[in-house]
């Protein structure tokens, strides 16, 4: 939720490790204010074409299966990479 503020700073804060994950049709996506929280936090994204706040595809059931694969995929590396910081 890119437009909520006290989430936005709080990142800016901490500076978690982060993986975000977004769709281009979710009425939260700011591609400014997620590129921003990217470089603070030194993350990651996942910038899902057509999907709305839900991940998924509006009237596309294979566009939403390739959105899951995605995000399956971007969460496995993202937990390998935090493994091998241990």
């Amino acid at each position: 939720m890119l437009t909520v503020q006290w989430l936005c700073s709080r990142i800016e804060q901490v500076r978690p490790r982060s993986l975000f994950i977004i769709g281009t049709a979710d009425r939260f996506y700011q591609p400014e204010i997620l590129k921003h929280l990217e470089d603070v936090a030194q993350g990651h994204s996942v910038v899902i074409q057509g999907a709305n706040h839900g991940l998924e595809v509006p009237g596309s059931i294979p566009q939403s299966l390739n959105a899951l694969h995605q995000i399956v995929g971007a969460i496995q590396e993202f937990l390998i990479e935090a493994a091998s910081r241990v």
